[in-house]
Order: structure tokens, then C-alpha cells, then sequence
């Protein structure tokens, strides 16, 4: 749809007169059509068909980047549907049950989906703690597995509920915990947060070549005065320390900022127009569009993160560890959890998801990049009420690495040859 005038050019007619019966006498004018240009896109057939299987049908998202350019090598939003039922025009039954469809179906969820960013958001908020000299590398957190603010009773649990003990920042991140980035957001101040994540985009469009993208949600005070007519409070800083409260992101956003964290700060447009071609004339080739890059004046703190990130895979105190030992890339990640209700019962008893109806579960999310020292895939996913990002992922990046060694595949999704060349034709 974006490009649809680029794609049909313009239509040619005559002008002609006619006798009485309606023939044609003789041409008076003739403007000649103008043929469309054909359009060439960033996507990798292969990767967006095993991206697709690598979903299994369940709901969600994932975006596929390539770093050094901001071009979207896959876009997948789960479940979808067929577009050629609406070619010739589709039924009113066919139509009403997509409409109808509890997995809604038509609703882009890589461009409208809104996510809490769960604890994907930590790396963000390390390097500006780092950044601002808020925290340093030796620096520790005990964490018994709550925190309470000063003067207040309420405790805000981590997610692992023994404790972490006495934790710095990278291990922070490798484990997760919560404790310490609840401990750094008061100290840092919602402020701090926000400038950090919006710098990496958050709470703007992206200005991908597609339409009806939503901008997610950096918040603030005012942003919660404006739309909740409510004051600011410092439990809200604490929230949104990991990822919860009311900050929301697309995958596409989530995609375009891990790409920028595996660039070390240089950011690119995200964008599907590899190239087109008016027929008879040179093929034109889309270039990356460059966007104010983050900025950190000590290089060793994108070591750190990035270290911390490698780490949730290759440690075994990473929240990763299961996406396991036997792939010949390096890979950097980070793990995230939303929650859907709040939580009931024992605030000390870990909730056991299998026991909610599905759709009460919660949300996962995952972000990647590989190989570390030379990106060249970043991916964002998300999957709705179901626990299997990690599944998913190692099913991309095994599939777009070329890691398919007899007993190093997962599992056996992925897409035949016969089935790569079907979609690329």
C-alpha cells in the first residue's frame, strides 16, 4: 500500500472520434501509460518463511534488522492470514471470521502491538546508570529478594524470590534482577530513564516505509497528568525500571533500539525499500538513513552491557542459558517478562503460569544480536501468553547463520529449500 503509485505508474488512453454506430473514425490524441517501477525489498524470503515457523502459530511478533543498515530482513505478525482471499473479494463469512477471531488475525502486531518492555529495557537503563557515574562496574546491590522505598512498607519483589545476594551491574543483567534496577532507578530518576530510552527511540516512530505505526510510550509526569490526571510517584520510577507500569513499545521499536545497542550507538532508519527501477533505467539503490546516534564518551561501558548481555546465554546464571552450547556464533540477549494481571496471592510464592487460563498468562520477550564483534541480525519477539522466545529464536539465527549441522538444530521447523524457493518465486 505504501508503494502503490510507485508500483502502477500511470495509465495511458486515446482520444478518438466516432460515427454513429460507435466506430471509430480516427484518433484524435494518444497519451501513452507509463509503465510502474518494479520495487525490490530488504526482506529475506528464507528468513521471513522460517521466522514464520519459527513462531509454531503461536501470538506475537518478531522483527528481523540488519544492523549496519537499518534494512528489515523479516517482519512477522502471528497469527496471519492469506491476502489473496481478499483478491477477488472476499466472502462476508470469510471476512467476519478473521474480524471475529480472538487471535485477531488482522491486527499488525510488529507495528500497532503495544508491549510492556519487560526486562528487556535493563541494558538501556545500565549504560545511562553507567553513563551518568551513577553506579560503577565495582558497585554492588544486596538484594534479598525485595526492596521498599524509604519510608514505606510496600515491598517490590524480584523476580527470583530467594535473592540474588550481593550483585553488580553485570550480573545484574545476566540474572535479571530486578532489585538491582529498582535500586537504580531511584537514584537515577525517571528523567535520566527517559532521556536514555528515548534516545534509543522509544516513544516515537520509528518512520519505517509502511503505514499506521504506533509510537509506544516513553513515560512521564506530565505524560501521566496529561492522560491519567494523576501525580507522578516514585513506585511508578520503580516499575518502569523493569520494563512494566506504563511503558509500552512496539516490536518494531524494540527490533530498531537492539539494533542500535549491537551498533554501539549508531542508529539507522528501519526500512524495507532495498532498491527499484523504472523499466528501461538504471536501478536506483535505497540507502541506509543515518539518525542521531547515543552517545557514550566511555567506550568500556558498551563492553560491559554488551559482556553482561553474552553472558545470558553462555552463563549458567543466564536467564537464556536454555537456548544452549552448540552454536558457532557468538550471540548477546536479554530476556524479558510482562505480566498480563496483576499478581495475586503470596507475593513470596512464584505464580504458576500452567495453573492461569492461557490468555491470563504472561507475555515473553527477547532481543538478540549476532555475531557480537560484526552484527549482522538483531531481532526483536515477543510471544503472547506463551513461554517459547528462546525456542524461537535459536530457530532464527541458526537458520540465518547457517548453523545446520547434523545434531545442532533445535528442532526440525525449519523451512525446505523446496519451500524457500517457493516463496522467493
Amino acid at each position: 500500500r505504501y508503494y502503490e503509485e510507485e508500483l502502477h505508474g500511470k495509465v495511458g488512453y486515446e482520444q478518438v472520434e466516432n460515427d454513429a454506430n460507435g466506430e471509430v473514425i480516427r484518433t484524435l490524441k494518444e497519451i501513452k501509460g507509463i509503465p510502474g517501477k518494479n520495487v525490490y525489498l530488504t526482506l529475506d524470503s528464507g528468513l521471513q518463511l522460517a521466522t514464520e515457523k519459527a513462531m509454531r502459530g503461536n501470538r506475537g511478533a518478531v522483527v528481523v534488522i540488519q544492523p549496519a543498515t537499518g534494512q528489515v530482513l523479516a517482519m512477522v505478525s502471528s497469527p496471519g492470514y492469506d491476502p489473496n482471499m481478499f483478491v477477488q473479494g472476499i466472502s462476508q463469512k470469510d471476512f467476519h471470521a478473521l474480524q471475529d477471531s480472538k487471535d485477531r488475525p488482522l491486527y499488525n502486531r510488529a507495528l500497532r502491538g503495544l508491549y510492556p518492555q519487560g526486562s528487556t529495557i535493563k541494558p538501556y537503563l545500565a549504560l545511562q546508570g553507567l553513563r551518568e557515574n551513577v553506579v560503577t562496574t565495582e558497585d554492588t546491590v544486596y538484594d534479598p529478594g525485595w526492596f521498599k522505598l524509604h519510608n514505606s512498607e510496600h515491598e517490590f519483589h524480584c523476580w527470583w524470590h530467594e535473592g540474588h545476594g550481593n550483585i553488580s551491574i553485570s550480573r545484574a543483567i545476566t540474572s535479571s534482577c530486578d532489585t538491582y534496577f529498582y535500586e537504580l532507578s531511584i537514584k537515577m530518576g525517571i528523567r535520566r530513564m527517559d532521556q536514555i530510552l528515548e534516545q534509543f527511540g522509544f516513544g516515537a516512530l520509528t518512520g519505517i516505509d509502511l503505514d499506521d505505526e504506533l509510537p509506544g510510550i516513553v513515560a512521564s509526569p506530565e505524560w501521566k497528568t496529561k492522560m491519567r490526571g494523576a501525580h507522578w510517584y516514585e513506585g511508578d520510577t520503580v516499575l518502569s525500571a523493569i520494563g512494566q507500569g506504563y511503558m509500552q513499545a512496539t516490536p518494531l521499536q524494540i527490533a530498531s533500539a537492539v539494533a542500535t545497542l549491537a551498533n554501539r550507538g549508531k542508529r539507522y532508519m528501519p526500512y524495507l525499500l532495498l532498491g527499484e527501477q523504472t523499466p528501461s533505467k538504471p536501478y536506483f539503490q535505497q540507502t541506509p538513513i543515518p539518525l542521531e546516534p547515543v552517545t557514550i564518551a566511555n567506550a568500556n561501558h558498551w563492553n560491559v552491557v554488551i559482556k553482561a548481555m553474552q553472558d545470558v546465554i553462555d552463563s549458567p546464571l543466564g536467564t537464556a542459558y536454555r537456548f544452549g552450547r552448540n552454536h558457532a556464533y557468538t550471540i548477546a540477549a536479554k530476556t524479558g517478562t510482562a505480566q498480563v494481571i496483576a499478581k495475586r496471592g503470596d507475593p513470596n510464592v512464584k505464580d504458576n503460569q500452567n495453573l492461569l487460563p492461557e490468555r491470563l498468562r504472561e507475555h515473553h520477550i527477547f532481543i538478540a544480536f549476532a555475531p557480537v564483534d560484526k552484527p549482522v541480525i538483531a531481532v526483536a519477539i515477543i510471544t503472547e501468553n506463551t513461554y517459547m522466545t528462546i525456542d524461537a529464536a535459536r530457530d532464527i539465527f541458526d537458520f540465518y547463520l547457517g548453523n545446520k549441522e547434523p545434531g545442532k538444530i533445535v528442532n526440525d521447523n525449519q523451512p525446505t529449500q523446496t519451500e524457500i524457493k517457493k516463496i522467493a518465486s
